[in-house]
């Protein structure tokens, strides 16, 4: 926090709480692209004749859906967005070289499982370098997770052809997989 205040952030908010209108100051959203941070926050400029802040820079930690993106632009919310940024950030970091990523296991949604697992992968690695992305014969979702996430990053790179193109190019992601009922794992390596 005191990092933020070095800043010049003087407030930290849950969008998900109301909090007091502030019409002379800039907001900063940094937000998952969820039907539900999407309403809370279009609904911080509804409802009321002035803005809740003067302006609105909105980054969102991941790919924001088009429905989602449309329903922002057609929103009053729309006149005071000086800033719209996917970051791609679908990882939590726990220390240098430790990331979390969400993905609860949830009975018959395998596919889809393993497509918000590739792109929270995916998403780390679009703040390093292009990696070479290895896996081990076995499991046949270890070898679906690994084109899943090779496809991810190649779309990133289509929309940012200098990814991977630093001095360092020699990382490399390995999945493995560790016997039935286990997860799969990805380590890196430069």
């Amino acid at each position: 926090m005191s990092d933020s205040l070095a800043e010049g952030i003087t407030i930290v908010e849950d969008i998900n709480k109301w909090g007091e209108p502030l019409p002379s100051l800039e907001a900063i959203y940094l937000l998952s692209p969820t039907e539900k941070s999407v309403q809370a926050l279009i609904a911080d400029f509804w409802g009321t004749r002035t803005f809740t802040y003067k302006a609105a820079h909105i980054f969102f930690t991941d790919t924001c859906p088009e429905p989602l993106f449309s329903e922002l632009g057609r929103s009053r919310l729309a006149k005071v967005v000086k800033t719209l940024k996917e970051i791609h950030l679908a990882f939590s970091p726990t220390s240098p070289s430790t990331y979390n990523l969400y993905c609860p296991f949830r009975a018959g949604e395998r596919t889809q499982q393993l497509e918000a697992l590739a792109q929270q992968i995916a998403t780390l690695w679009t703040t390093q370098e292009y990696p070479a992305i290895r896996y081990r014969k076995g499991p046949e979702d270890t070898a679906q997770l690994a084109h899943t996430v090779l496809a991810k990053l190649n779309a990133f790179k289509g929309d940012t052809p200098s990814l991977g193109e630093g001095p360092e190019k020699e990382n490399t992601l390995t999945a493995a997989h560790h016997g039935p009922g286990s997860q799969t794992c990805f380590s890196t390596a430069a």
